[in-house]
């Protein structure tokens, strides 16, 4: 084989192979909250609570761009264990011993009403962003509420910053100022 040809079949190869690793997806590992707790019995890990909307776009954005990023999906795999909680579809939820229904809110400072499970409320309180992130620590307990949408560049930060218990050391100003992205 002449030269030119093993490199061009070589690069050939590679790029083939490298655009095969790139295009790979890492599927999230969403569990209920019943699996969650279960899973928490066997191996404590923090808990991201993603409240979301099937109509929502930016929770559909949430998910597929930023959450779905290799890096970010990989690192949510492994530090934490993921809830995708619909509020408005979920009939009973079974959390920390209690039982949560639907029932029908009224917003803060407005005469609207919106039907969701009492725990979205208890979490997030009336005022619904769709999104919001909630984590909870090892012990089911909230740590901390976002809401809106975050692109990767700032749920990085956040994320790290829950998982390595840096929250308990130091304030988010001091932090985030030190914190080299996984990205």
């Amino acid at each position: 084989m002449s030269k030119l040809f093993k490199i061009s079949f070589f690069s050939l190869l590679f790029f083939c192979i490298g655009n095969a690793v790139f295009a790979q997806e890492i599927k999230l590992k969403w569990l209920s909250f019943e699996e969650m707790q279960a899973a928490q019995q066997k191996q404590a890990k923090k808990v991201l609570v993603i409240v979301s909307a099937d109509w929502s776009d930016w929770c559909k954005t949430l998910e597929k761009e930023t959450l779905g990023q290799i890096k970010i999906a990989a690192y949510l795999n492994k530090n934490y264990y993921l809830v995708n909680f619909k509020p408005e579809d979920a009939e009973i939820v079974k959390f920390k011993g209690k039982t949560y229904d639907i029932k029908k809110y009224k917003y803060t400072n407005s005469d609207k009403t919106r039907k969701v499970n009492a725990l979205a409320v208890e979490l997030i309180d009336v005022d619904f962003i769709f999104p919001s992130l909630i984590f909870l620590n090892e012990k089911l307990d909230k740590i901390s509420v976002f809401k809106g949408y975050k692109n990767a560049k700032d749920i990085d930060p956040i994320l790290s910053f829950f998982a390595s218990n840096s929250y308990l050391k130091q304030k988010w100003s001091a932090y985030s100022k030190t914190y080299k992205s996984i990205l």
